[in-house]
């Protein structure tokens, strides 16, 4: 305990206590008044004995009562103060983590439970002007500085976790930003800062791990609460993406990151595919975390998706503590129809005569374009002509130089690469011996039933890869020839018995899937916190948002003359339905953040608690006293209304 005024406590109690005995000590005056018995004369001598000057004060209750009045006010006057436990500060940053982490477990609960307690003591201890900022992706000021109390606790207690991740950093140059504005103006437009305290409470995650500590402003001090508690095993996805086979793009390579914080080691239950229809299910081992940190592995995955859709990785462990990071959405476009011009030669009538067997195939695969025309027409093309096609079929026309677009040969090549009159020379008929299994284009597709009369003498000199190998050479090759990827089949359908087969349709369908697919629309996923922009075109007037967070609002005229819709940063993960005019599109929000999944703790840098400061006082920010004066005023108003009491009892007798 300390005295913050001891010497007006000591002059007073000087002055005070000898004025009080003095008054005991004094005779009384009493008036004469006629009673009708004797027996009140032994108890008057007594009391006239008493009231003789320099004889011992008799023992009275109000004598002693007295005596503590006087000690109480003198005590009150001497400002006795005991350390309050806190600093003292004239404004307080109340920094609230709502990262993701801090959904672990009953982390947030536990960080509105501290900061409320905080409250009432640095308010005890002061009238601090109180500020209140939440964090995750951005901080937020939730509430401008105030004295009430009530409202503070009110703006903790509306606070939620987000699955955003951290960024400590924004929020401290906050709060530097809104030190530097709170100082109070001096002569000649100086600024002295205030005292004050910036108070993180959060789990630790978002501080740095380097060593260093982060710094506000001068003249706040920065204190970090630790709401971490037990720690909380995870297992979740760190890392996820998807895209479309280069060499097969009917097929969908996955590639994700997975992370175990747990002592032990994890067997996840991974399961991934399009809109809710499992396509793979597997069983992966994790390695357990080490002293250093939580173990991570990377695994990649290939699924057939030639119509695309929501792709959706879920990861589930037994024991997991923190769910946010579980699943996984992306979306990934279809294939784009393509436009394909098939060049065949001139019948009769000068119009191009193709292989029926190869248009019908073509007319039933729903292409966005295909137009048959003649070698004539075929050569004279402009590159730009080219552009407006994604393959070029040939059936039995001969090239000088292949097209600068993809293209599939039917009996044809150009001359670097086969012979054309090769095909005119009687041949025994063929069959094929082995062809390439693994290639996109075979992967359908069955060859051992396949007879092939007349064909062209392939050369393997310059192509890519052979797919189909006969007895006597080459029948179906891959050249780059130009950059681009150009299947030739080393025979005309009407020299084999292909046509009558299965294998042809699938060949075919496979074949301009691999050289022409593309895909198309919306692709993509974001990550909590990030802005979500989408280019869906023409808006109507309105947009709703359904999903963890729901939202309906109307379409700015920037966004409808634009066609970009945006709807800012969504907080929770998970996937959103997006309404507009007649489009519907699928929004997947990921959280995907290894710092968040990790459930890192502070570091062992970590700033100081309240309590430390308040012990070791820095930043310009000292111990904050509680005084003891208004109780003892208290105490003396008691002690005198009792004393009042015991006198007018005694009056009354």
């Amino acid at each position: 305990m300390t005295f913050l005024a001891p010497i007006a406590g000591l002059v007073g109690l000087g002055l005070a206590l000898p004025a009080l005995v003095v008054f005991y000590l004094l005779k009384l005056r009493r008036r004469p008044v006629r009673v009708s018995s004797t027996m009140f004369w032994e108890e008057a001598v007594r009391d006239l004995q008493v009231n003789v000057p320099f004889r011992w004060i008799r023992p009275s209750l109000l004598l002693l009562l007295h005596i503590l009045i006087l000690l109480a006010i003198l005590g009150a006057i001497a400002r006795p103060a005991i350390d309050a436990g806190v600093p003292r500060a004239e404004r307080v940053f109340l920094l609230l983590d709502r990262s993701a982490s801090m959904r672990a477990g009953e982390r947030f609960e536990n960080a509105r439970s501290r900061a409320a307690e905080l409250v009432e003591r640095l308010a005890g201890a002061g009238s601090p002007d109180f500020t209140v900022i939440s964090f995750g992706a951005t901080p937020e000021i939730e509430l401008s500085p105030t004295r009430s109390v009530g409202a503070v606790l009110d703006a903790i207690g509306s606070l939620e976790a987000t699955d955003e991740p951290a960024d400590l950093r924004s929020a401290l140059g906050l709060v530097a930003a809104l030190g530097v504005s709170a100082t109070d103006s001096v002569d000649e437009g100086e600024a002295t800062p205030r005292s004050g305290l910036a108070v993180l409470i959060s789990d630790g995650g978002s501080l740095p791990r380097g060593g260093e500590r982060p710094a506000v402003v001068p003249g706040v001090a920065l204190a970090f609460e630790d709401v971490g508690g037990e720690p909380v095993s995870n297992v979740g996805i760190i890392a996820f993406d998807a895209a479309r086979d280069p060499s097969d793009p009917g097929r969908v390579r996955v590639f994700t990151r997975l992370i175990n914080t747990a002592p032990r080691a994890a067997a996840v239950r991974v399961t991934l595919g399009f809109d809710g229809l499992a396509s793979l299910s597997t069983s992966i081992e994790l390695a357990p975390a080490s002293e250093t940190g939580a173990s991570d592995s990377a695994r990649s995955f290939v699924i057939p998706g030639r119509l695309g859709g929501l792709l959706t990785m879920t990861a589930e462990a037994p024991g997991d503590g923190f769910t946010a990071d579980n699943i996984a959405s992306v979306i990934v476009p279809p294939l784009r129809a393509p436009a394909v011009l098939l060049v065949a030669p001139a019948g009769a009538e000068g119009v191009a005569e193709p292989d029926e067997a190869i248009r019908d195939v073509l007319e039933l695969m729903g292409l966005r374009a295909l137009r048959v025309v003649t070698p004539v027409y075929a050569a004279a093309l402009s590159p730009e002509q080219w552009g407006l096609y994604d393959l070029a079929v040939f059936d039995r026309v001969e090239v000088a130089v292949p097209p600068p677009i993809s293209s599939l040969h039917f009996g044809s090549a150009w001359s670097a690469l086969a012979d054309a009159g090769s095909l005119e020379r009687p041949r025994e008929i063929g069959f094929a011996l082995d062809w390439a299994r693994d290639h996109p284009a075979l992967s359908d597709v069955a060859l051992d039933t396949l007879r092939v009369g007349r064909r062209l003498e392939l050369s393997e000199e310059g192509v890519a890869r052979v797919l189909a190998r006969s007895e006597d050479g080459p029948l179906i090759v891959e050249s780059l020839e130009g950059g681009l990827p150009r299947v030739v089949v080393g025979f005309p359908l009407e020299q084999s018995n292909w046509r009558l087969q299965i294998g042809l349709p699938v060949f075919l369908a496979d074949t301009v899937e691999y050289l022409a697919g593309s895909a198309s629309g919306l692709s993509g996923s974001w990550r909590t916190g990030e802005p979500v922009e989408l280019g869906v075109g023409r808006l109507g007037e309105r947009v709703a948002v359904d999903g963890p967070i729901s939202t309906d609002r109307r379409t700015s005229e920037s966004e409808r003359a634009s066609g970009v819709l945006r709807l800012g940063s969504l907080s929770l993960a998970g996937l959103y339905g997006v309404r507009t005019g007649a489009i519907d599109v699928a929004v997947p929000v990921n959280l995907l953040e290894a710092r968040e999944s990790s459930l890192t703790g502070p570091p062992p840098a970590a700033p100081p608690s309240v309590e430390e400061i308040a012990d070791a006082p820095r930043g310009g920010v000292e111990a904050a006293r509680r005084e003891l004066w208004p109780e003892l005023v208290m105490v003396a108003v008691a002690l005198l209304a009792l004393e009042w009491g015991i006198y007018l009892m005694r009056m009354r007798a």
